[in-house]
């Protein structure tokens, strides 16, 4: 309780800076309606999140924003404070200006009055607490009957330490106030650009990621027409090939056109020839089958004529030989030496005296 009274007497008497107290990293002295954490901001102004503050320094904070909020209206803490922790540790030095008109020490009974003793606040007044309210000479009722500002719907401690404050001081506390509000527009401006950053920074991130597929993709689909462009040149290189393979084998086939047409050419010139040759071997056949048939009549006369001679000689006539038989015909010797000659090259022997001993004649 002393604690309470020593803070709620330097509230009273002490002026407020808000800025430099945020941008100093130190605590705030004042009620509920005013206090952030001390640690913010850190030393640049930036937004400091909760998880960067010690530990033991936040702790602290906090036990000291429950003493410091605790009025005549709402029930002391039901914990104590730990050991070591003093206004020392955390508040500003105050000003030397200030010093002389730090006020005597003051009797618990004075800040332990209730609320209906103090002045009433501007604006709607708060309901009646429930319950029969003591009357003046008894002594006060325990906080626990009285209900808390939050549930009356308005502050009346910020009231109270109003009213308790010198002009000056309520100029500090009202441009406090504006610089807190400030800050709060500040903080809520920040957080908007920190939200459109990140909506910016995820939307380049999304760009980056489609560049790097796109990328990636026209990378693939480069390799891909390389290998086509590729393939495409030796199937030329092939057709190529081929055209020239196609263009000798025309010429072959024209050659072989060329040659089928001479041989044509030959084959009929051939075949005139043999035609020829063919009717003038049918012209010999015949003059061939005449001489035979005269031959074969004259030989037949010459038998005929044999037989009447060998008839009027008589019987020793037949023992003659053919050459005699020759000689007494007359028959030229050459004439035989060349029917001999003939008969040994193969020729075809006629026989003119149709007696089977001697060769008659020879046709080709």
């Amino acid at each position: 309780m002393d604690r309470f009274i020593h803070e709620t007497r330097y509230l009273s008497t002490t002026s407020i800076d808000v800025g430099s107290s945020c941008g100093s990293q130190k605590p705030l002295y004042m009620h509920e309606g005013f206090f952030s954490y001390p640690y913010h901001f850190n030393a640049e102004g930036k937004k400091r999140k909760e998880a960067e503050i010690p530990l033991k320094q936040l702790q602290k904070y906090k036990e000291l924003r429950t003493i410091t909020a605790t009025g005549p209206n709402i029930s002391p803490p039901q914990h104590s404070a730990p050991p070591g922790l003093t206004r020392s540790s955390f508040a500003t030095p105050i000003p030397a200006h200030r010093q002389t008109l730090k006020q005597p020490e003051t009797p618990p009974e004075f800040n332990r009055r209730p609320t209906a003793m103090l002045p009433p606040p501007p604006g709607p007044t708060p309901p009646t607490p429930p319950g029969p309210l003591p009357p003046p000479s008894s002594s006060p009722p325990p906080y626990s009957a009285y209900p808390s500002p939050r549930q009356q719907g308005h502050d009346t401690r910020l009231d109270a330490i109003q009213q308790l404050m010198d002009p000056a001081d309520r100029q500090v506390v009202e441009k406090a106030r504006r610089q807190r509000e400030e800050i709060i527009a500040l903080n809520q401006s920040l957080e908007t650009t920190q939200n459109v950053v990140t909506e910016k920074r995820q939307k380049l991130e999304e760009s980056c990621q489609n560049e790097q597929l796109a990328s990636t993709k026209a990378t693939t689909e480069k390799a891909r027409a390389d290998q086509l462009e590729h393939d495409f040149q030796k199937a030329c290189l092939a057709h190529e090939s081929l055209l020239k393979a196609y263009e000798e084998t025309v010429t072959k086939l024209e050659t072989a056109e060329n040659r089928m047409d001479q041989y044509r050419e030959e084959v009929k010139e051939l075949k005139s020839q043999v035609d020829h040759l063919t009717s003038q071997s049918a012209e010999f056949l015949g003059q061939r089958d005449a001489a035979n048939g005269e031959l074969q009549r004259v030989n037949q006369q010459r038998r005929l004529v044999q037989e009447l001679v060998f008839e009027a000689a008589g019987p020793s006539a037949r023992k003659r030989t053919a050459s005699d038989a020759c000689l007494d015909s007359g028959e030229r010797p050459a004439i035989r030496g060349m029917r001999e000659k003939t008969s040994s090259s193969g020729g075809s022997v006629v026989d003119l005296t149709g007696d089977n001993e001697g060769h008659d004649g020879v046709v080709g």
